[in-house]
């Protein structure tokens, strides 16, 4: 017979699970309806592999499990940790929701269900601790739920607190979403806004240049207007000049030009100032 056969691999994981009770302070009624084992062998294995060989204190403790269910109400703390107790025993498939309530899928003596229970309290004592609800108490909440008592208000309780979380969780998605949205449009304002400032930017720097180009030419038309001013003016002076000198030797030759004198051997002053004109227009 060898140790990887199906009877010793039983046997193994029937100690295993019976060490794990014993670990979370399970009452030896409890291992023993769980595991199968005997009390004297549930006693042997705590002096050997947790009272002597772990440094932890495991206490062991005598009487009856807890049957009251008043025990879960005590407080809304208390209730609390109930409700995600029993959670934990949903998710981990020990029990079920139905039209009719919840209905229990572990069987008693399966080490796969009693796996299945260590699992889900050591779930809950990591989300609490300290943990308010023992193991016996977990163990007396499994096998109430699916009772029609007053833990059926705990049980109701439990769905109002999914229907909550799950609502919770739709809200804080969709503000997540409506934030994420919100983020978007500022960063396309912000790009648009950086956009325009370097447009603006740009379109100033050109404006400015071309403005500084416009003064450029402007002062080179000023000054050809004042070089042109200045040629004018030279111009009609030396033109001013010019007539009056002409007129001056027109007039010198007509008043030295032979005037005919008339019958009485006189000029008309008339025909004097035409014959005059005249010389000096011409």
């Amino acid at each position: 017979m060898r140790v990887s056969d199906d009877r010793y691999t039983r046997d193994r994981e029937r100690l295993d699970l019976a060490l794990r009770l014993i670990r979370h302070e399970a009452r030896t009624f409890t291992i023993r309806q769980w595991t199968g084992l005997s009390d004297d062998r549930i006693r042997k294995l705590y002096r050997s592999y947790v009272l002597e060989s772990e440094s932890s204190c495991v206490l062991r403790h005598r009487g009856k499990s807890p049957r009251q269910a008043a025990f879960f109400f005590k407080n809304p703390e208390l209730s609390f940790q109930a409700s995600q107790l029993a959670s934990l025993f949903i998710v981990y498939g020990l029990v079920c929701a139905t039209a009719l309530g919840l209905e229990s899928r572990y069987r008693v003596g399966s080490l796969d269900s009693g796996a299945l229970l260590c699992q889900a309290y050591e779930a809950y004592a990591e989300l609490h601790a300290p943990a308010c609800i023992s193991f016996e108490h977990a163990w007396f909440l499994l096998i109430a739920l699916a009772r029609r008592d007053e833990i059926g208000a705990l049980a109701g309780a439990l769905g109002t607190f999914k229907q909550n979380a799950a609502e919770k969780a739709r809200i804080e998605e969709e503000q997540r979403g409506r934030h994420a949205q919100a983020a978007s449009r500022q960063q396309t304002i912000e790009a648009s806004v950086t956009e325009f400032e370097g447009q603006m930017r740009e379109a100033l720097e050109a404006l400015s240049s071309a403005s500084a180009e416009m003064r450029k030419t402007s002062d080179g038309m000023s000054e050809t207007s004042e070089q042109t001013n200045t040629q004018a003016r030279s111009a009609a002076q030396a033109s001013s000049e010019a007539s009056a000198h002409n007129i001056g030797r027109k007039a010198l030759s007509v008043c030295r030009a032979p005037l005919k004198l008339n019958c009485h051997g006189h000029v008309s002053a008339s025909r004097a100032a035409r014959a005059i004109t005249r010389r000096i227009r011409l």
